[in-house]
Order: structure tokens, then C-alpha cells, then sequence
């Protein structure tokens, strides 16, 4: 079976105006919350199972994809911040993604969440007793509210558990014409996949089989004999089986004529169409093709491009979208302060750093400007150093004259001098 015949599904034909004007008694908002609700599950025939079995398993290009995306994410410093931007150290959520649960390590339990999400668009985090547990995508049905100003009255899982919604966290791909299940990057591009296949397996039989050999040799029917066709034969076979006779020349008896193959016009454009399914399912997933080790023509300078692109466009979309879906989920359990939040140290990303020596050059001209026309030095460093990213220490800046700033680290206790 192929892979997109897996992707069918029938999704029902909702109006959700419909009955509207019979929900009475129900404030405005509300009453337009409950027309828009989904009424029924839309259950998708897209599985971790599936899109494992049939495309992760089975295509190298999904497996980089899906592995590149989460092994990156799953490296991003997670931290808690407040309403100035300023860690919040030891946060008990940092503490939760640093020790998720005593059966994972921390590494395996994000690359699994962010695997889940590329193959289903969907990952479910179990939060109870202070701990996250990944529930998986194929055992979680979401049970819609039929109550006028809710939108999800829980989860089934594995048709026996009962999950409240504050208890599962749920990370998706947002499908437009489904607000409940999430929407993968592989939906999109299911048809390159099964052709990349069927490719790889043409290519692989081809091998196998020998189908369009090197050499055609012609014969002259007047003269040949089945003895001599046979002696030709085995001579073929002789001089040409093993590696040690590869691109050998061979002698033969009685051959009219040598006729060298080549590619044909279709067989080059099996080629073409094979590098436009890779194309495609590269677009679908966000992953340039020099990340893939796909270079054609690849320099130094447009991998380096190539890895900052990739970072900007497609992985810190995904890392905010997290940061933010576990921000919304924790400040409604009242574990975030109000003002605080959840995000990530982008200093620690070098594909998105820039040359640092260009960003202290820039810091230092517009520091002096500021200087010059009377701000402050010591407001002017710390905003220099938060707005360009300088890391520097705050602790270990001396401010030795109003108009200028020296950096010396700060003794560690006062009868220590200066180095």
C-alpha cells in the first residue's frame, strides 16, 4: 500500500453557523464560541506507526529532516523569565524540563516530543505529580466540549484514561480546517514521499537485475551457431563477474559489432524527478538542502547562509510556538508569576549570532554617540549590552570616570585588589 493511501480520510462537511439561532439564553460570546466548537471528533488516519513505518523507516530525506529538527531543538536552554527579561534561576519549570520524569533522560524526552510533532503534527505531555510523561499521538483522543464557551472537555487516552485539559499539554502544527489535531510537514508532501520510494526501489532492482547493461554486443546471425552463442556467453560472464574485473576490456570471438548504452532522455528525467521530490519534501519539512548534505555546488559561505536560514525561518518559529504553548499552559495552573514566562537563551544559537567583533564595533560607535550627547554611561552599557547581545558580565564592569568605561573584574572580597 502506498504511503498517501494511508493520508485519506473523509472529514465531514461541518457548518458552524448551523443552529445558532437555537442555543437561547447564551450570552453573545459564548453563544458564537459554541457554534464554532467542533461538535465531533475528526479523527486523522495519520499515525506515528504510519508515518514511522512508511517514510522515517523507509526514506533517508524524512529521517535527516525529522532527526535535524529534533536533535537541534531538543539542545535549546530552556529558561523562565520575568516581565524585565531578566532570568528567574532555578525556576521549578526549568527544573521540570531539566528532570521531566525519573524514566527519560531529558534528551530522549524532548527528541521524542519534537519526533512526534514532524511525523504527526501533534505531541501530548501528561503533567501530573510534577512530572511530564509523552503521551503518544496514536492513543490520544480529544473529546470536544458541547458546553457554550469551551472548546476541549478533555482527552481519552488509550480508551481507558480520562485526561482534563489541565493535565495534557498539547504542542501542535495548527490545521486551518481543524482547530482540534495538529497538521504534519509530511501531509503536505506524501505524494514525493511515495515517489522517492518507488524510485529507490527502481533503482535498487535496477542494480539487482542489471537491466541496462554497459555493453551491447551484436552478432552476425549468417555465421553464429547456439554453440558459439553459449562459448560467447560464458566468456561474457567470465571476464565480468567480480570486482576485480570491473571496466576490464573484454575479448570475444566472432562479435559483428560493440555498442556502448547510455542513459536514455527518460531515465535522466527519473533523475530530474527524483531531485524535485527531494526538493519538495525538503520545502515541506523547512530544511535547506546543504543542511541535508545535499552541497550542489555548496561553498563555505551559502552553508553557513544556508544553517542561519534555517534557524530563522524554521526552528525558532517552532522553538516560540513551544516556549509559548508551555508559557499559556503553566501561568493558567498558576506556576508563572504574572509578568513571567517561558523561553530560551537565543545567545547560546551560533548559526544566529553575528560576528562578534562587528557587534562590539557597532556598540562601541553607538556608545560613544550616547555618551557624547549625555546619557548615562552605566544605563548606556547595559543597554548596549542587552540590545547587542555582548554578554557581558554587569558584576565586573568598573566605571572609573563619568564619560568612559573600563572593564575590570570586580575583586571577590573587599581586601582583594583590582587585577
Amino acid at each position: 500500500m502506498s504511503f498517501f493511501d494511508f493520508l485519506k480520510k473523509q472529514t465531514p462537511t461541518l457548518d458552524p453557523l448551523a443552529g445558532l439561532n437555537s442555543r437561547e439564553g447564551l450570552p453573545p460570546i459564548a453563544e458564537l464560541l459554541q457554534a464554532i466548537s467542533v461538535p465531533f471528533q475528526q479523527f486523522s488516519q495519520y499515525k506515528v506507526n504510519t508515518a514511522t513505518t512508511e517514510a522515517y523507516n523507509q526514506l533517508e530525506l524524512v529521517y535527516r529532516c525529522v532527526n535535524i529538527i529534533s536533535n537541534q531543538l531538543s539542545a535549546l536552554d530552556i529558561k523562565v523569565y520575568d516581565k524585565a527579561g531578566e532570568e528567574v534561576p532555578g525556576h521549578p519549570i526549568e527544573l521540570l524540563l531539566w528532570r521531566p520524569n525519573k524514566f527519560m533522560p531529558p534528551s530522549d524526552f524532548k527528541t521524542l516530543i519534537w519526533s512526534h510533532l514532524e511525523l504527526t503534527g501533534s505531541a501530548y505531555l501528561l503533567y501530573q505529580d510534577d512530572s511530564l510523561l509523552p503521551l503518544y499521538p496514536d492513543k490520544v483522543e480529544i473529546i470536544p466540549s458541547r458546553v457554550g464557551g469551551e472548546y476541549i472537555a478533555g482527552y481519552k487516552y488509550d480508551n481507558k484514561e480520562n485526561f482534563t485539559t489541565d493535565e495534557v499539554i498539547h504542542l501542535k502544527y495548527i490545521d486551518p480546517k481543524d482547530g482540534l489535531v495538529g497538521v504534519p510537514p509530511l501531509q503536505s508532501c506524501y505524494r514525493h514521499v511515495d515517489i522517492a520510494k518507488a524510485m529507490d526501489l527502481w533503482n535498487y532492482n535496477s542494480f539487482k537485475n542489471r537491466t541496462v547493461p554497459d555493453l551491447a554486443l551484436l552478432l552476425n546471425n549468417d555465421t553464429i551457431t547456439e554453440t558459439d552463442l553459449s562459448a560467447i556467453k560464458n566468456s561474457v560472464a567470465r571476464q565480468s563477474a567480480g570486482a576485480a574485473n570491473a571496466r576490464k576490456p573484454m575479448i570475444l570471438p566472432k562479435i559483428h559489432k560493440v555498442e556502448k548504452l547510455g542513459m536514455t532522455a527518460v531515465e535522466m528525467d527519473f533523475i530530474a524527478g527524483r531531485k524535485a521530490s527531494q526538493e519538495a519534501i525538503s520545502v515541506a519539512f523547512g530544511v535547506p538542502l546543504p543542511m541535508l548534505g545535499i552541497y550542489d555546488n555548496g561553498t563555505f559561505s551559502n552553508v553557513e547562509s544556508a544553517n542561519k536560514d534555517f534557524w530563522e525561518n524554521t526552528l525558532l518559529p517552532k522553538a516560540y510556538a513551544f516556549t509559548n504553548t508551555l508559557s499559556w499552559f503553566f501561568e493558567n495552573q498558576g506556576i508563572l508569576k504574572p509578568g513571567e514566562w517561558v523561553g530560551f537563551n537565543k545567545q547560546g544559537i551560533k548559526a544566529l549570532q553575528r560576528n562578534y567583533t562587528e557587534r562590539v564595533n557597532d556598540a562601541i560607535n553607538l556608545g560613544k554617540f550616547m555618551v557624547e550627547t549625555g546619557f548615562d554611561a552605566e544605563q548606556t552599557l547595559e543597554q548596549l549590552n542587552k540590545q547587542f547581545e555582548l554578554g557581558i558580565d554587569m558584576s565586573e564592569v568598573t566605571y572609573t570616570e563619568p564619560d568612559s568605561i573600563e572593564f575590570v573584574p570586580q575583586p571577590s572580597n573587599p581586601d582583594d585588589e583590582p587585577v
